[in-house]
């Protein structure tokens, strides 16, 4: 099953609603990770040994994952 696309009608709520909150979530974690890592390397480039490069490593990573689960909530939750 597609994860964009026109929706299918045979679909559950459940899959339609999975389907939503894939997209949402995809978009906002995309987005925030090139930005979160944009904003590690220019730290990096200000202070070079403040941060640890594991901890610069990992910052995009969490702000993708928490980013993308609140928009995934919020186009479930916009999109009934």
């Amino acid at each position: 099953m597609p994860v964009f696309g026109p929706p299918v009608f045979d679909e559950t709520s459940y899959q339609y609603r999975k389907r939503v909150f894939k997209r949402g979530a995809s978009w906002g974690a995309t987005l925030s990770f090139v930005v979160t890592a944009q904003f590690a390397v220019f730290q990096n480039f200000m202070a070079p040994s403040k941060k640890s490069t594991r901890e610069l490593i990992a910052i995009p990573f969490c702000w993708a994952f928490v980013v993308g689960g609140i928009l995934g909530l919020f186009e479930v939750w916009s999109y009934p």
